[in-house]
């Protein structure tokens, strides 16, 4: 035993062994996890707040109302859509940002927040967002949240049932749209 100490601790300096370097590689691997679970933990924004939610069911909503066909409501599509919004942090933070921007527009109208606006009055709003410049978190919010809710919508059978396509609309779209479709 003395004989390997003292070896190890030779005047050359320590000497690697395969069990100090799987030692070292160990505790990096253990280090690197430790720091991604902080990173997804502390540095990744929470979920939507509950205003936040339901400031994006209005929106949902005014862009797909229940009516005549199923719209957001019979799809359950804000339960459906919600995984897709909260996927990474960068499109998390966009949204909270668009969000913010609506409730203060909503504010400039007079109402104490987006849901408590009329229809016409989210619709103006939501119009705005989509003429916004690129970029900005209105137009990101707009464009994000649209692009996601029309294609989990309309792959939803209820949606487009009633039009009489045989298969849904989206994702895989329409590419012989010019021709009629076969009913």
């Amino acid at each position: 035993m003395r004989n390997r100490r003292a070896e190890e601790s030779s005047p050359a300096g320590p000497r690697w062994t395969r069990r100090s370097v799987l030692r070292v590689l160990a505790g990096l691997g253990l280090l690197a996890t430790g720091l991604t679970l902080l990173k997804r933990t502390l540095l990744r924004p929470r979920l939507f707040t509950p205003s936040q939610r339901e400031t994006l069911a209005v929106v949902l909503t005014t862009l797909l109302p229940d009516g005549e066909f199923a719209g957001r409501r019979r799809t359950q599509l804000l339960e459906r859509v919600l995984p897709l919004l909260q996927a990474d942090t960068t499109t998390q933070r966009g949204l909270a940002a668009g969000l913010e921007f609506l409730e203060a527009q909503a504010g400039a109208h007079g109402a104490h927040s987006f849901a408590a606006l009329g229809p016409e009055q989210r619709t103006t709003i939501l119009t705005a967002c989509a003429d916004a410049a690129d970029g900005t978190p209105e137009h990101f919010l707009y464009r994000t949240v649209r692009d996601r809710a029309m294609r989990v919508h309309y792959a939803d059978p209820s949606t487009w049932g009633p039009l009489r396509f045989a298969h849904p609309p989206q994702p895989r779209g329409y590419p012989d749209y010019w021709t009629a479709p076969r009913a």
